[in-house]
């Protein structure tokens, strides 16, 4: 079976946080070689504070993944459920698992469905997120933050789900799998 991992945010945290990390660490660590600890002190809270936003995105690459793969697929996420557009309840680790003959649909839920299934933890329902929906057969719908994901290896995912089922994925305009 093959593994997605969500590594939008992690390269967003490298981007955005880990370079000032560096830079944040190194300042007081200056400032204690020259006996200042002022300085030092002055500077912790920060670092701290960007140290800890690192931490929390490097963690959601290993709270969101995909594995799909004979015949079956597993989606993980941490979440919380849509209602009326707005998230509702307690953040909760979430892994569904079915098989390709459970599929009825999957496509981008705001084009298709109207609304968001899921609120996810980098984006929320002020932000646009790219979530993808997939409707069992049962009535299950299932959400995934799909924008996560690099794009080669998601296309590669939304292939083999079309290989497999031939239903084909909505919400695209452009006539591609995805």
């Amino acid at each position: 079976m093959k593994k997605l991992y969500a590594k939008g945010p992690v390269l967003m945290g490298v981007i955005l946080f880990w370079i000032p990390d560096v830079l944040l660490c190194i300042e007081p660590l200056l400032a204690l070689l020259k006996n200042d600890l002022r300085l030092a002190v002055s500077w912790m809270p920060m670092t701290v504070w960007y140290v800890g936003v690192t931490v929390y995105f490097g963690r959601i690459q290993y709270m969101h993944w995909i594995k799909y793969g004979d015949e079956k697929v597993i989606v993980r996420r941490v979440s919380k459920i849509c209602v009326d557009g707005r998230p509702t309840g307690k953040w909760k680790s979430r892994e569904d698992s079915f098989g390709l003959e459970e599929i009825e649909a999957y496509g981008l839920s705001k084009q298709i469905l109207g609304h968001y299934v899921e609120c996810h933890r980098c984006t929320s329902y002020r932000w646009p997120a790219e979530e993808c929906f997939f409707r069992l057969k049962n009535g299950k719908v299932i959400g995934c933050e799909i924008g996560f994901y690099p794009r080669k290896a998601r296309n590669e995912f939304f292939r083999y789900l079309y290989e497999k089922t031939g239903i084909l994925f909505q919400g695209n305009d452009q006539g591609r799998i995805y």
